[in-house]
């Protein structure tokens, strides 16, 4: 395999493997003995005449912008078949983020640097930005960066974007000679820092999504003469003031507000450049997907046709859909058993069998509950049933003790059991101080429907109003977090509450539905009982003679039957109706009229 750039040529050097078995046509001719790769690779440099090529050396890697080509050789000279063509530049260049640099002479001639890099990561929307800082002790030198991460969004993490940062600033280092001097590497994310302390690549660690880029660090690792990697307590600026904080300290909490500044500010565009410790690419869109590109390409596949679903079902704009947190609710999917899962889905784009469902097929409708005319999902909710509207506030109940035991702030989940019960229509004494974020979140669900927030479609603002009211976990003395949910994890739990509630009413619906007292029972005892009566008006010209005595029972003694026996009854009639038809019209067509035997009569 030839492979060619403007001026040099690369050969990668294949040898039959004759312990692999032959490869055979379904004529039976044995073709060529598959081929194994030697590792090796061969440069070729263009003859000054400019015609062919000559073997120079051995190299180890191919450059990126070389191109396959074929060819022939002819006296150890190589012939390209077409000339190297660059390939063009991309219509949409991505946005560039250069370091700022301060002083470097002061850092050339420092023997010891301080580096400190930090990763910030949105949850709900999967952006992340790092930051880093190259500095010694008096900061009269720095060199600082900070650039969106734009791999894998749906699948980003924090240990990604901590990688990613510290990643950056080490190939900044090596590339710009700084690996003779002393170096501390600080960074808050633990786990970063003991992953690249593990000395060798296990094959459990190379099979995560960033293994590749693990493996890329490590190597960069080893060109420095004397670098210390250390973990770093981070927002620690939360407990004590910027001016008590030591050096490295302080450097972290600079990185961490850059970060979360340029996660505000950049507006990327255009395809995002190649990341360096990537074995395998592709992209989607201008997103570069490294991990999980099954579920990617299956998303990118699906999501078009389901979106265009989602907005004919239920007459929503582009704005409308994105600003829906698909995320949590694929979370809380999840934490659901097979049929929870498939009779939540049936709830949520309305294909539950209620009676809004039963008309459309010509059957009744009726409220089993409270017997209004047209069942339809809100009416669960909203039925006046003694024992739906019970069930309905113990669910309410449940939802407000176990939003509070997940350390939910009071003005959030008050403010939305508050929206719940505005759209139940149960009175509630609403809350009083709901803070302005709460009642932003409210405005902006009421944007995507009177039940959305019932259906579990739930507005991404929900999740950025526990973001801003969020309370970060303490550190104790002995140096452990407390264990808290963060504000993705939060906004789970409040989809997974709003289906927990439907589920209650669901199964109370379903109770209701099969008792005596059913009001759907009672209507379709009804329905038996008139079915009755109209065979004994009509037994004349719906049975025959002999089938008459099936109906020679009192009305008053057919309505005390039950409803098991009334149907045994009625299908038989059915059955001696449909019998009794077709004799009519075989009767009817073996007959012939009187007049086929009258003698035509000449006039004249």
């Amino acid at each position: 395999m030839m492979y060619q750039t403007a001026n040099k040529l690369y050969l990668r050097e294949y040898v039959e493997d004759f312990e692999a078995l032959p490869q055979v046509d379904p004529n039976g001719d044995i073709l060529l003995a598959p081929q194994l790769d030697t590792g090796t690779l061969w440069q070729f440099s263009e003859h000054s005449t400019g015609n062919y090529f000559l073997r120079e050396r051995m190299v180890t890697t191919i450059p990126p912008q070389a191109h396959p080509v074929s060819g022939y050789f002819r006296d150890e000279r190589f012939y390209a078949s077409s000339d190297y063509a660059m390939q063009p530049p991309p219509l949409n260049p991505p946005t560039q983020f250069p370091p700022i640099i301060v002083g470097e002479s002061v850092l050339r001639n420092s023997q010891r640097l301080t580096v400190v890099s930090d990763g910030s990561m949105d949850p709900i929307s999967g952006q992340a930005v790092f930051a880093w800082v190259i500095t010694q002790q008096d900061r009269r030198g720095y060199i600082r960066r900070s650039k969106p991460i734009r791999t894998n969004p749906k699948y980003m993490s924090s240990f990604r974007s901590e990688l990613e940062g510290v990643h950056d600033v080490i190939s900044y280092l090596v590339t710009n000679h700084y690996t003779g001097r002393k170096l501390d590497l600080w960074c808050d994310n633990k786990w970063c820092i003991d992953a690249l302390n593990k000395s060798g690549n296990s094959l459990d660690e190379l099979g995560k999504p960033e293994g590749a880029l693990l493996k890329a660090t490590r190597h960069l690792l080893t060109e420095f003469v004397d670098i210390t990697l250390h973990h770093i307590y981070g927002h620690q600026d939360d407990n004590n003031s910027y001016e008590n904080l030591d050096f490295e300290s302080q450097l972290n909490v600079d990185c961490d507000a850059e970060a979360k500044r340029q996660m505000r500010a950049s507006s990327v565009s255009g395809r995002t450049e190649a990341e360096p410790g990537t074995g395998a690419m592709l992209y989607l869109g201008d997103d570069m997907i490294t991990s999980h590109m099954a579920e990617q390409i299956q998303y990118a596949g699906q999501a078009p046709k389901m979106f265009e679903y989602i907005r004919e079902r239920f007459e929503w704009t582009d704005h409308q859909c994105c600003s829906v947190n698909w995320k949590g609710i694929g979370a809380a999917k999840k934490r659901l058993t097979r049929p929870v899962s498939n009779r939540t889905t049936q709830m949520m784009y309305g294909w539950l069998n209620v009676g809004h469902q039963k008309i459309k097929f010509d059957q009744d409708g009726t409220c089993p509950c409270c017997g209004q005319h047209e069942e339809d999902q809100l009416h669960l909710y909203r039925c006046e049933n003694v024992l739906m509207r019970e069930t309905l506030q113990q669910g309410i109940q449940d939802m407000e003790r176990t939003l509070y035991k997940v350390g939910m702030a009071s003005p959030v989940y008050l403010g939305f059991i508050d929206a719940i019960c505005k759209i139940v229509q149960l009175p509630r004494k609403p809350y009083a101080l709901h803070c302005s974020h709460t009642l932003r979140a409210i405005e902006r669900q009421e944007s995507l429907g009177s039940d959305a927030l019932l259906r579990g479609f739930h507005h991404v603002e929900w999740a950025y109003t526990l973001q801003s009211t969020w309370i970060p976990p303490r550190r104790y003395d002995d140096g452990t977090m407390e264990k808290k949910r963060d504000p993705f994890e939060l906004s789970t739990v409040l989809i997974g509450e709003t289906w927990k509630l439907f589920e209650g009413q669901w199964k109370m619906r379903n109770t209701i539905l099969h008792s005596p007292d059913s009001f759907l029972l009672a209507s379709k005892m009804t329905q038996l009982d008139r079915r009755f009566v109209e065979y004994k008006r009509n037994k004349t010209q719906l049975l025959a003679y002999q089938d008459h005595y099936l109906i020679d029972i009192p009305e008053r003694e057919f309505v005390k039957w039950e409803r098991d026996k009334k149907k045994k009854l009625l299908r038989l009639l059915e059955t001696c109706k449909a019998a009794f038809i077709r004799e009519c019209e075989a009767r009817t067509d073996r007959q012939s009229l009187i007049t086929t035997f009258f003698r035509r009569i000449d006039p004249t």
